[in-house]
């Protein structure tokens, strides 16, 4: 059964501009933005999680995101592949992979 999870933490991240030497409002160039979202240790393959993007960090398009669970209680964490998710208006979901349930997810979402 899949159950829509709530992130227990979002963090705005840096803005940054491709030429980090230059100031980001005069590069002619779009900044990016990075958030950060850490869901509750109750997390479980085939969870959803659902964020609005626009909402929690001001982006209108998501670059690329990259996914992290804990595989030993606030310890030892390891990089997870995200397969299926859905960008929809600004709002991305994502399926928790197969994998270990009842662990702590960290998520870092890349975004203009």
């Amino acid at each position: 059964m899949t159950t829509s999870i709530t992130t227990s933490a979002t963090y705005t991240g840096s803005f940054a501009s491709e030429k980090p030497t230059s100031k980001a409002v005069d590069s002619g160039r779009p900044r990016y933005k990075v958030g950060y979202l850490c869901t509750p240790v109750t997390a479980d393959a085939t969870n959803t999680i659902a964020i609005d993007v626009y909402d929690k960090w001001g982006m209108i398009k998501v670059l690329a995101f990259r996914g992290y669970v804990h595989t030993t209680t606030d310890s030892v964490i390891t990089e997870e592949t995200y397969i299926a998710n859905t960008f929809t208006g600004t709002v991305l979901t994502l399926t928790v992979p197969a994998g270990t349930d009842d662990d702590k997810r960290f998520i870092v979402v890349y975004g203009i």
